[in-house]
């Protein structure tokens, strides 16, 4: 779908899952918090940080599976 396409669409995303939080979650448990600290690794999660947060501030509609989900997206919109 191409947004000319449809002039008058507006996006609505559904998300049961935050990624940014979710790596750095899964890295946590594994035991790898040395790797959260390493210069390319937060570059990376930085970068895809950005990259989710600029998806879900162009939607005109976010819906999260539970408020424990939102969060991160509040935090982080707290922090701009």
């Amino acid at each position: 779908m191409i947004a000319a396409d449809f002039p008058t669409a507006h996006l609505v995303l559904f998300t049961d899952d935050i990624h940014f939080e979710r790596t750095r979650y899964i890295l946590r448990l594994a035991g790898k918090e040395a790797l959260l600290r390493a210069p390319d690794t937060a570059r990376v999660l930085a970068g895809a940080k950005r990259l989710e947060l600029a998806t879900y501030a162009r939607a005109r509609l976010v819906l999260l599976i539970s408020e424990q989900v939102g969060l991160p997206l509040m935090a982080s919109r707290m922090a701009v």
